[in-house]
């Protein structure tokens, strides 16, 4: 079963989207940024019993990598993040790729 979930952030105005492979207990985090999220994000991972596999950075906000590095160092998650990106990723992407997680 696949799941989805918004997370927003009122201090920054930024929103977090989680989408999981329940069945696998695998996940990932989409926009992972603002400090606020990090315990709500933490929290709903360990209530629903998942694995972040991936942090996937669509964009970069200033001084938002500390809190997608420290989320790697908690998890265990790579980041992904597009080829031009200046973000610390594990894993580069371009247009197009695919990065799957779970049984999807």
């Amino acid at each position: 079963m696949t799941l989805f979930r918004q997370l927003h952030d009122p201090s920054s105005r930024a929103f977090t989207y989680l989408l999981a492979d329940v069945d696998a207990r695998a996940a990932v985090a989409i926009d992972p940024e603002p400090d606020g999220i990090v315990l709500p994000l933490l929290g709903l991972v360990g209530e629903l019993d998942l694995r972040l596999h991936y942090l996937l950075c669509t964009h970069a906000h200033p001084g938002a990598t500390g809190t997608i590095e420290r989320l790697r160092e908690r998890t265990g998650a790579q980041i992904v993040a597009g080829v031009v990106a200046p973000i610390d990723a594990d894993v580069r992407v371009r247009q197009g790729d695919r990065v799957t997680f779970g049984s999807e």
